[in-house]
């Protein structure tokens, strides 16, 4: 997973609360003082300058000499918004994070003014006040669950790319993840497995349909190879430790144990927590494969199939400029295999 330097996270401290205070401010309106500025950031005077600086070049504010800096008039065709239902609390800078900060780099980098707002709350009168506004041309939906809100969406924006849409109607220009189960099972096939257990978030069918067609994947790939599910192999991680510990339990200790199992990276933690609570060597008693590379500090590595953030970020742009020209693209992801120590091969017994 990519890093954060020392001077990245500074810098976009620095942006992120020159961004706040320019939100609350009139076009026209004053900016504090410099010493107050460093104060209220936390971040030192050079690297503050240097976002001023760079905020004057694209047009946001005016800086006059022993008066100040001042915020500009702009109009919404300099401004992107962000919108995204899925942001989930996290104790590490997760995927979505460092797909954000490269996106909004990239917006920089054109002068422009990327936006990132959470919607999953807001009904659509909120929205359509937000889109009203907030103008802006160009628009990044992340992780839309249900067609008609992401329908509503389009119909009052300009220019809208979905990105990893969690429905499964396309609508119009978007990034959506490529089928990671056939790969993941291919991965374990190759490495002599074939009790395979399946761990899904499928919370809610109608508002993650992409989790279901996952699931039935699964089972489509199983069946063609003629083998056996069994109902304690497969079950839904609600982020609740007990309810995943029952049912690991119950997977762990009935009669047919599975050789691997397939898990989301979000329970990677309470699945590695329950192997060292109970015993199961990772690898030799039970290989794990992970989806999306979380939590890469855990121990043994993890193996999983994955994007990686910062690829996806550019892949949006890029269908965003496209979309710009009047061309409206439907691209999948580029899933690749993080190959660590969880999968090994399987000593099949003679």
């Amino acid at each position: 997973m990519e890093k954060y330097s020392k001077i990245t996270y500074k810098r976009n401290l620095a942006a992120d609360y020159l961004e706040n205070v320019l939100a609350n401010l009139p076009p026209g309106g004053k900016l504090p003082g410099i010493r107050t500025m460093i104060g209220q950031s936390g971040v030192g005077r050079t690297l503050l300058e240097a976002e001023l600086s760079r905020l004057e070049q694209n047009g946001f504010i005016e800086i006059r000499l022993r008066q100040g800096c001042y915020k500009k008039f702009r109009t919404g065709k300099n401004r992107v918004l962000y919108l995204h239902e899925v942001l989930y609390p996290a104790k590490h800078p997760g995927f979505n994070d460092i797909l954000f900060e490269t996106a909004r780099s990239i917006a920089r980098e054109r002068g422009l003014e990327l936006k990132l707002v959470d919607i999953a709350n807001m009904d659509e009168s909120g929205l359509l006040a937000l889109l009203k506004n907030s103008p802006a041309n160009m628009v990044f939906l992340g992780g839309p669950r249900e067609t008609s809100r992401a329908a509503f969406i389009r119909r009052h924006v300009r220019y809208c790319v979905e990105i990893f849409p969690r429905h499964a109607v396309t609508l119009g220009a978007e990034l959506r993840n490529a089928p990671a189960t056939p790969l993941q099972m291919e991965y374990l096939f190759q490495k002599q497995y074939t009790k395979i257990a399946y761990i899904h978030q499928g919370e809610n069918w109608n508002n993650t349909p992409t989790q279901l067609m996952r699931l039935l994947d699964y089972y489509r790939i199983m069946s063609e190879k003629h083998l056996p599910v069994y109902p304690e192999w497969v079950f839904q991680y609600t982020y609740e430790w007990n309810t995943f510990s029952r049912n690991m339990h119950k997977m762990m200790n009935s009669h047919h144990l599975p050789e691997a199992v397939i898990a989301p990276g979000s329970c990677m933690e309470h699945l590695y927590n329950f192997c060292a609570n109970n015993g199961i060597k990772i690898g030799s008693e039970l290989a794990i494969m992970g989806c999306d590379d979380l939590v890469p500090e855990l121990s043994p590595r993890p193996t999983s199939v994955t994007n990686y953030a910062a690829e996806m970020a550019h892949q949006a742009w890029s269908i965003m400029d496209s979309l710009l020209q009047g061309v409206e693209r439907h691209d999948l992801t580029n899933l690749k295999i993080v190959t660590g120590e969880t999968v090994p091969i399987r000593q099949i017994s003679q």
